[in-house]
């Protein structure tokens, strides 16, 4: 949703600078994709902590997640798409 919402943007910038006449201009629809892609990555992260702490139970020791830090590492580059988009001019 992250990368697919910037390169809404994208696309429609180079072919109409962005700005559209009608209700949802292209770069507020790609404000909305790339913010339901962090919300959702986000609960996602969330959900999979709880599961993780649930399973924790049953095992001996505490194991770190790769998924948690991939993540982590798409939602800084999902926060950094959603500040471009929203500020550039």
């Amino acid at each position: 949703m992250i990368s697919f919402g910037f390169t809404i943007y994208k696309f429609f910038q180079y072919e109409k600078d962005g700005h559209g006449g009608g209700l949802l201009t292209p770069r507020d629809f790609s404000l909305i994709m790339i913010s339901i892609g962090i919300i959702a990555l986000l609960f996602a992260t969330i959900s999979h902590r709880r599961e993780i702490k649930d399973l924790s139970v049953h095992l001996e020791h505490k194991h770190r997640s790769i998924a948690e830090i991939v993540a982590g590492i798409i939602a800084i580059f999902g926060v950094l798409a959603l500040l471009a988009t929203a500020f550039h001019s």
